[in-house]
């Protein structure tokens, strides 16, 4: 298993051991990043949160598993779209996403494990931004 991976999975064990107040964070800096995405979220914050939650943990589980991994996120990047959801905010969400990580877990969150993030999100939201129909810029 490479040093990425391992680094993902340890973080996110952290993180998501209080899974209610890390996905409260990740929207308030959501919201605080790009306030134009917070209309977008007509329904149950804590629903939505747990959604996210659920989410974040199947991408970790198959994160070394392209052939199940990428079907679904092709999936979730067109439903995505009925939402309103664009191109940018995906930028906006891997922001809100590493600055959760860092504020949450302060040290524990290395420059090392902001990388791994960093590459492992910008690589799933191009592959979802593309399956969705958008360019990117």
């Amino acid at each position: 298993m490479s040093q990425d991976i391992k680094r993902i999975r340890r973080t996110w064990a952290k993180a998501a051991s209080d899974p209610v107040s890390m996905t409260r964070y990740f929207y308030t800096r959501l919201f605080e990043i790009a306030p134009d995405v917070e209309p977008l979220f007509k329904s149950d914050m804590d629903a939505q949160g747990q959604k996210l939650a659920e989410t974040l943990a199947f991408v970790v589980d198959h994160i070394d598993d392209p052939e199940t991994l990428l079907p679904a996120a092709r999936d979730l990047a067109i439903r995505h779209v009925s939402y309103g959801a664009q191109a940018p905010h995906y930028d906006a969400v891997g922001a809100a996403l590493l600055q959760t990580f860092q504020d949450l877990l302060g040290d524990a969150f290395t420059a090392d494990d902001h990388g791994a993030w960093a590459s492992a999100y910008g690589g799933l939201a191009d592959h979802m931004i593309a399956s969705a129909g958008y360019t990117k810029g």
